[in-house]
């Protein structure tokens, strides 16, 4: 055995004019010389890598390790770098070592990739992540949303053809599948693009976009460590939370007329609301003038009736009785309804028959009086007849007149004692 020249990181052998760079703690040279003599290189012990392989490539198809034999199979290649790989059985599970290089991580990348592609293509189907259009708007200082379902989780694609790393206009990817009609889906193909390490970066999206292709992502990370082939097509075709859509066609189209519509409807609302405020604001305001007019109208009728009764206030008593007899239409003697006798009557200031028969009338005759305490009807007497000094006794007067008239047949129903109601009455008898 002779020593090798070795660099900082490589060791460097001189092969037949050739130079082979292979890692250093792995190999011996059996030689009589570098002058001339053959040299046999020798692989004395496996590479310790973090990185195995998970899958091998045997006859065109990936398999896993435990399908094979222990010890090497030059048909079984690395999918990545093509060196024959070892299979290794021992405590741990089955799996690949490589026989000449040292794995890197573009091996495992490629073979999951790989096994990826090939789950695909011989399944020939994939479940779909869903697709939604969703438009938002805020009215009310809510946000209100309108969701429209495009695709349904869980949707099952089955695929007529499949077919691996087909050109398209610049973009190449990863799968390419055809759908039959049926779907209530954009077109009849969809991308299937493979992430391994890296995502589809924005331009492969653009590319996409502008074909107007349907594109999803399936991420195969979550694959790291795994040598089961079974496992790969479980994340490959039917799993969804590791799906991404890359491009759906027509969705922004979709979401932006749900959007334009949700505007709409807002803008109708936010109209009708102000056109509801204009109205309520006019009629507010036609009310209050109404109102207004009405206590204005109020106020003169309040006036003309003060003024009528302090007219009449300042008759004398003969002014009076003329005045009533007129009102009552009383012609020759007085009735002797209206000139009821009563110890109380006193308490009122003016004749008996001329507060009765003025009350007679405000009570009895007139439709447009209306319901009123017997406060009230003092307030009545004391503005035409008082000043009332004893309004209890004058009270005592008044009910004494109302039973009297009573008997003779005559009810109100304007005056309200407690809880005593007198019902209607007619005419004068």
């Amino acid at each position: 055995m002779i020593p090798s020249r070795r660099c900082p990181t490589f060791d460097i052998i001189v092969v037949q004019k050739h130079y082979a760079f292979l890692p250093r703690d792995s190999l011996s040279i059996d030689s009589t010389g570098l002058n001339g003599g053959a040299l046999r290189v020798e692989r004395t012990c496996a590479m310790s890598s973090t990185f195995k392989v998970p899958f091998g490539r045997k006859d065109g198809r990936l398999v896993e390790p435990g399908d094979l034999p222990s010890g090497l199979d030059r048909h079984c290649v690395c999918p990545g770098c093509g060196d024959a790989l070892v299979v290794r059985r021992g405590s741990k599970q089955p799996h690949f070592a490589h026989y000449r290089y040292a794995p890197t991580d573009s091996c495992v990348e490629t073979a999951l990739h790989q096994a990826a592609k090939q789950a695909l293509l011989d399944e020939r189907y994939i479940v779909l992540p869903g697709v939604a259009a969703e438009a938002i708007v805020t009215y009310n200082h809510k946000p209100r949303r309108r969701r429209k379902v495009l695709v349904e989780a869980n949707t099952r694609l089955a695929f007529t053809e499949c077919h691996a790393e087909v050109g398209m206009d610049a973009v190449r990817p990863d799968v390419v599948a055809h759908f039959a009609e049926g779907h209530d889906l954009p077109g009849s193909a969809i991308a299937i693009e493979i992430r391994v390490t890296h995502k589809a970066d924005s331009k492969k999206r653009e590319k996409l976009r502008a074909m107007e292709l349907m594109a999803i992502e399936v991420d195969m990370r979550g694959a790291r460590g795994h040598t089961d082939l079974a496992v790969i097509r479980a994340l490959v075709l039917e799993e969804v939370k590791n799906k991404t859509w890359l491009h759906f066609p027509k969705l922004e189209e979709i979401r932006a007329q749900m959007q334009a519509e949700m505007d709409a409807i807002v803008e109708a609302h936010l109209e009708r609301e102000a056109n509801d405020k204009a109205r309520y604001a006019e009629a507010e305001r036609i009310l209050r003038e109404k109102l207004a007019a009405q206590a204005g109208e109020n106020k003169a009728k309040q006036h003309a009736e003060e003024m009528r009764r302090d007219d009449f206030r300042r008759l004398s008593v003969e002014g009076k009785e003329r005045r009533l007899r007129k009102w009552l239409a009383i012609d020759g003697d007085w009735p002797a309804l209206l000139n009821f006798p009563h110890r109380a009557n006193s308490a009122i200031p003016v004749p008996a028959y001329l507060w009765q028969a003025g009350f007679f009338r405000r009570y009895y005759r007139l439709d447009k009086a209306q319901m009123q305490s017997m406060e009230q009807v003092m307030e009545w007497l004391d503005a035409l007849f008082g000043p009332i000094s004893d309004q209890r006794r004058a009270g005592e007067a008044v009910t004494a007149f109302i039973a009297h008239l009573s008997e003779a047949g005559h009810y109100c129903r304007r005056l309200v004692d407690g809880s005593v109601i007198f019902l209607a009455a007619t005419g004068l008898r």
